[in-house]
């Protein structure tokens, strides 16, 4: 039987998406990375039915591919570049949502 996801835990399921470096992802990876945060291994199934952490998942995987290979970063740097992403994601994400907020409004 799946595990419920708390509001915790699909926040933190979020945090992992948005702050993905590798060139793909996949919903697999994503389960078993939140396996870690969780306690147990989410199906994709349980992770696609949160509207959130689907259009997350769809917003990163698009930004993924418009960025392409990255060079690598000196360590210093790379934890800086990593919030820069994150945030970025996040960002992005929140600016799609905001356009479809206004365009509910604006056609009510």
């Amino acid at each position: 039987m799946a595990k419920h996801l708390t509001s915790r835990d699909i926040q933190a399921i979020l945090d992992l998406i948005h702050g993905y470096q590798e060139e793909k992802l996949t919903w697999e990876g994503v389960c078993e990375t939140a396996e870690a945060v969780v306690g147990k291994k989410p199906t994709r199934q349980s992770l696609y039915s949160h509207q959130s952490i689907r259009e997350a998942f769809k917003a990163k995987k698009q930004q993924l591919k418009s960025v392409g290979v990255k060079r690598p970063l000196p360590s210093n740097l790379k934890a800086a570049a990593d919030r820069i992403a994150k945030l970025q994601s996040e960002a992005d994400l929140l600016k799609k949502k905001n356009g479809s907020f206004l365009n509910c409004v604006g056609s009510a």
